[in-house]
């Protein structure tokens, strides 16, 4: 990417090469119909013709639609770009990983509840057993809850 122009819509600098990249394509549009338009005039003027494209015409507005295809990919992938470094978006790995360094504290309570609680659960009244297991589930919503305030986005690599 270039360098950034004065800020414009949503709170966002400009971006200089997303802006030519987006000329670029509207010319090509533009091109794409004149030829169409410009068939069609033909087409009245030599009514013996058949109603297709002439073969010129045909290889030029399949030129031109290649282009524009390129062009639509080619902006859409520096809009990705442009929201990847301003921190909007993530890689799929960070956002795995993220959510695995989340989830492992629960799962690590979740693995070890049994052989804590066997011992301390041996021979006690209902109702206390039951405390016990309320209080064992709230320290585990607790660890989720922990790991869901430190979900952030890190610098992109």
């Amino acid at each position: 990417m270039t360098a950034t122009a004065p800020k414009r819509g949503r709170g966002r600098p400009r971006n200089t090469a997303l802006d030519s990249l987006a000329e670029e394509l509207a010319v090509s549009r533009r091109r794409a119909s004149t030829i169409l338009r410009d068939q069609k005039i033909s087409g009245k003027e030599a009514s013996e013709k058949s109603a297709g494209l002439s073969p010129l015409a045909e290889a030029r507005l399949q030129k031109t639609l290649r282009e524009i295809a390129f062009l639509e990919t080619r902006i859409r992938a520096a809009e990705l770009e442009e929201r990847e470094l301003e921190g909007e978006l993530i890689f799929k790995a960070d956002a795995i990983e993220l959510f695995n360094q989340t989830l492992q504290p629960i799962r690590n309570s979740l693995e070890d509840l049994a052989k804590r609680l066997a011992p301390r659960l041996v021979g006690q009244p209902q109702k206390s057993i039951e405390a016990t297991l309320r209080g064992e589930a709230d320290r585990i919503i607790a660890l989720g809850r922990a790991g869901a305030a430190r979900f952030e986005c890190r610098a992109v690599r």
